[in-house]
């Protein structure tokens, strides 16, 4: 766009990879997450001349306002917070973000319909690459820990909805519940696992690991 276009011609554009299977792009990721403590897609870092960090903008936005925000920001005085223009950090609270839900069909989708169980919630996208590298530790949980009372809940940020889930669920099926959310988040994934009361036991930004998953809902069924 060109307002962003005259931002960004005094900018230098250096694009890290990290999405692929060869190790150049696991390096490039293991060194987003060291560094920012996320491997998002996309993730946005702005450094000065002498490679300070000015501020990060971590998720997809259309919004050209919001993106030149990030683009402008400025360096902190000294002493003085850091990041002060960017994108704000992802809230812990609600428990429950991008609601109301809905079915992939267009009806409703209720955590009302889920009340007694212990539920793990997990905020993805078909573009995220490490949303869809936790899709077959979701389908074992929902095969191991379903009989248990587990219901795991995918929910779906994509912008064009079913339309992209759909086809996507034919290559790559998540054999548990898929809805989707409303608005976005500024990070994806993002996993959440409630007790069976509904109260929050953990919220999981970024690439869960399948020994934090199971934990947090061994934690639940616990508190139960």
């Amino acid at each position: 766009r060109p307002e962003v276009a005259r931002v960004m011609k005094n900018l230098v554009l250096v694009d890290l990879y990290t999405d692929g299977t060869d190790a150049a792009s696991e390096r490039n990721q293991k060194l987003e997450e060291d560094k920012f403590q996320t491997v998002a897609i996309p993730f946005y870092v702005l450094y000065d001349a002498d490679r300070n960090v000015v501020a990060t903008f971590p998720g997809l936005t259309h919004s050209s306002d919001e993106y030149l925000a990030f683009l402008n920001s400025k360096p902190a005085a000294p002493g003085g917070a850091v990041n002060a223009n960017a994108a704000p950090a992802p809230s812990s609270a609600p428990a429950l973000d991008a609601t109301p839900f809905h079915q992939l069909d267009g009806g409703d989708l209720s955590p009302a319909a889920w009340k007694g169980k212990v539920v793990v919630v997990n905020y993805w996208a078909t573009w995220c690459v490490p949303c869809r590298s936790e899709i077959p530790e979701f389908n074992r949980i929902a095969k191991e820990l379903g009989p248990k009372g587990v219901e795991v809940v995918g929910i779906s940020l994509d912008e064009d909805g079913a339309e992209s889930v759909k086809p996507f669920l034919k290559q790559m099926p998540m054999k548990y519940t898929v809805g989707l959310g409303t608005g976005s988040l500024p990070e994806l994934p993002v996993t959440v696992v409630l007790d069976r009361n509904g109260n929050p036991v953990e919220k999981i930004q970024g690439l869960a690991k399948p020994e934090q998953i199971r934990a947090a809902i061994s934690k639940a069924l616990t508190a139960s």
